[in-house]
């Protein structure tokens, strides 16, 4: 998980208010996060593992749907979602993969940290391809943060 520090940007919310300029809305916070977010996405994306080959194998408790056989389910799955909370300083962007059906989200954990496959009789190493991407990312996040923040104040400000 990748925390951004918002104070200061709350901060300036509460000294425009007390001012009379135009406040800093629950907009520019949305902003700056999805542009955060966006860079977390895009390394999400190219680093997901992707068989080249479909498993060919159906879990039986999906229905004989082909969407998890086909390579490539896992990041087909990558998802971006903002969630609101009461207070615009608690607002946040989950990057992640969806687990609701017709998506293969819930591989995600095993192709981390790996499982043991019982047809092979061995455990199978995870990727850490989640990890690599959280420890190169934060912060460049924390930078498009500021610099989208910033954009978005300018031009209310103007």
């Amino acid at each position: 998980m990748i925390s951004v520090d918002t104070t200061e940007l709350v901060q300036l919310q509460k000294t425009l208010k007390e001012i009379g300029s135009p406040s800093v809305t629950d907009e520019v916070f949305g902003f700056a996060l999805k542009e955060g977010s966006k860079v977390v996405h895009a390394y999400l994306e190219y680093n997901t593992p992707v068989s080249d080959e479909p498993s060919g194998v159906i879990p039986s408790n999906k229905g004989g749907d082909t969407t998890y056989a086909r390579g490539g389910a896992l990041l087909r799955s990558l998802r971006m979602r903002k969630s609101r909370f009461k207070k615009p300083e608690q607002l946040q962007v989950i990057v992640g993969f969806s687990k609701e059906k017709g998506f293969a989200g819930w591989r995600a954990h095993f192709t981390e940290y790996g499982a043991f496959n019982k047809a092979a009789g061995r455990f199978v190493p995870g990727q850490f391809f989640m990890r690599r991407v959280e420890q190169f990312t934060a912060s460049q996040v924390e930078k498009t943060f500021e610099r989208a923040a910033q954009t978005k104040i300018d031009k209310i400000l103007r």
